[in-house]
């Protein structure tokens, strides 16, 4: 959908588009991801890449882009997911 209504009606180059593969298993997605990250823009360690703009989905259950308290996730600071 966001690439029909909005991605395909605005001048962005396709190799500057980053999409999550949410159809996949989590830790299955969330590691190709972060590996398109690391080699598109050359990141080592706990660097972070700088965005123009994030569209982020909403989830079966309400939720986008939840880090939720008393998981393992609050205290990764490695890792780009």
């Amino acid at each position: 959908m966001t690439q029909e209504e909005l991605l395909e009606l605005v001048p962005i180059p396709k190799d500057q588009i980053f999409r999550m593969e949410g159809e996949l298993e989590p830790e299955v997605a969330a590691s190709r991801y972060e590996a398109q990250l690391r080699n598109h823009f050359r990141i080592e360690g706990a660097e972070s890449p700088r965005f123009d703009v994030i569209a982020l989905g909403l989830g079966d259950d309400g939720h986008t882009a939840s880090i939720f308290p008393h998981t393992k996730a609050v205290h990764e600071f490695e890792r780009l997911w």
